[in-house]
């Protein structure tokens, strides 16, 4: 997605469009549908805001705490003290918060595939697209579960692909 208002438009590259079928874009389509449907776009602008005041929040308290120049046997706090302390200790903040930034982005591209595949009623058209962009960039199928809780902010290929498997056997079971 990009731009707002009336101005939101769904980009497809060129090198996507010329390595995928028809209905593989329709699968991709139909999952940056899912993200403006289920207000993924929105929800991520809000956290990052929200993240963006509790940084300037926990900023102004390292400048002005006299507590915590104290601690680090500084006799008054300053602007200097403060941006070095701050640079020094909001790194596990922002660790937190990018862990749980990554975890809400995850069960949202699951939620996108499941509206995309339930939209288009082909959720293999999507996992067969997915294979392709793995294959196409190289993707590691199984990284270590740690790398993928910590810094990834989609689920693996292998991980979606199994979960349309899901829902495409469901599909199948229900319609006769």
């Amino acid at each position: 997605f990009t731009g707002f208002g009336s101005s939101k438009r769904i980009c497809l590259f060129d090198t996507l469009i010329e390595q995928q079928t028809t209905e593989e874009l329709v699968g991709v389509i139909g999952h940056e549908i899912g993200h403006y449907k289920k207000g993924h776009i929105w929800l991520g602008m809000l956290l990052g805001f929200m993240e963006l005041l509790l940084m300037l929040f926990l900023l102004s308290i390292f400048i002005s705490s006299a507590d915590l120049a104290n601690a680090f046997y500084v006799s008054e706090p300053s602007v200097y003290f403060g941006l070095v302390a701050f640079g020094i200790l909001a790194a596990p903040v922002q660790m937190i918060l990018g862990i749980l930034g990554n975890y809400i982005s995850r069960q949202n591209e699951y939620a996108a595939d499941r509206y995309g595949a339930k939209l288009t009623e082909r959720p293999e058209s999507l996992a067969n697209a997915l294979k392709k962009l793995a294959k196409d960039n190289l993707s590691n199928l199984t990284p270590p579960w740690i790398q993928v809780f910590v810094s990834y902010s989609h689920p693996t290929v292998l991980m979606r692909v199994r979960a349309l498997n899901q829902i495409a056997t469901k599909q199948s079971s229900v319609t006769p």
